[in-house]
């Protein structure tokens, strides 16, 4: 029914703000690889403690919190293996570039779909 399409618009606004959010850490993060201990442990404390209620509330992004969370602990540890830490971001980021792509075009086909109707 009609009632469908705000509930439908406002889970797409909150995923896509929780898209943004994921990536916005995951770009701090890989900066603070290279940043001074004490940036890094602001930086890390930031991403433990700020996971927003609209994030935390997306069970599909519970995987991707915990990746995040496991960063932020190994930005605090200290010693690191910085390369291996950097290239672990990068492997987060390119799920998330991927995970969006299929958004994308899930998207264009249900645009496509109602045009077609």
């Amino acid at each position: 029914g009609g009632s469908r399409r705000p509930q439908v618009t406002r889970e797409r606004f909150w995923r896509k703000q929780a898209e943004e959010w994921l990536e916005a850490r995951l770009g701090e993060a890989q900066r603070a690889t290279k940043a001074p201990a004490r940036a890094r442990r602001r930086v890390a404390n930031r991403i433990v403690a700020d996971v927003p209620v609209f994030v935390s509330a997306l069970p599909e992004f519970d995987a991707r919190v915990d990746a995040l969370g496991m960063i932020a602990e190994r930005l605090l540890a200290p010693s690191v293996d910085y390369s291996a830490l950097a290239a672990q971001v990068a492997r987060e980021m390119e799920f998330v570039a991927n995970w969006q792509r299929q958004q994308r075009r899930r998207r264009d086909i249900d645009a496509l779909l109602v045009l077609a109707a």
